[in-house]
């Protein structure tokens, strides 16, 4: 359980433009019937904490150092310069330096983090799909709250 807890979400510059323009948030996991109820709760709790009230400074820190290496790793090889450039070309127009993209990282905010999520984590336009030998609708419906804006992780 304290994977769920400690769950960072890197959003990659391409993947940061769409979630811009259309908020959403999906997350996926493999579970056996004994665990997912205790999993789904602990789920819909940090997403309930995480829009309510944002990340910790030191989560943000950690979050935001790691997106900043997986840019600078991510152009190491050829193919990968390549897709920055198409990429960056074909969502803005330009090619976007390294430079000013690192410090885009370093201008998010955990406020602005915080809209965000309360935006992406609204449990009244959530869905829950389940693949495999599940419960029936009926029973997934019991699991999952209607809202939990005002409660926090324990």
């Amino acid at each position: 359980m304290n994977f769920f807890k400690k769950m960072l979400y890197v959003v990659d510059e391409a993947g940061y433009y769409e979630m811009a323009a259309n908020p959403k948030l999906g997350l996926y996991t493999a579970l056996s019937p004994e665990t997912e109820a205790a999993a789904l709760d602990t789920l819909c709790r940090v997403a309930a904490d995480l829009a309510e009230h944002g990340p910790t400074q030191e989560g943000l820190e950690r979050v935001r150092e790691q997106a900043k290496a997986n840019v600078l790793m991510g152009l190491e090889s050829v193919q990968a310069r390549m897709s920055h450039l198409g990429t960056s070309t074909l969502l803005y127009g330009q090619v976007r330096e390294v430079d000013q993209i690192l410090q885009e990282y370093d201008r998010v905010t955990q406020e602005e983090l915080r809209i965000l999520a309360g935006e992406i984590c609204d449990f009244d336009r959530a869905s829950l799909s389940a693949v495999g030998r599940g419960g029936s609708a009926e029973e997934y419906a019991r699991l999952l709250p209607i809202s939990l804006k005002h409660e926090s992780i324990q």
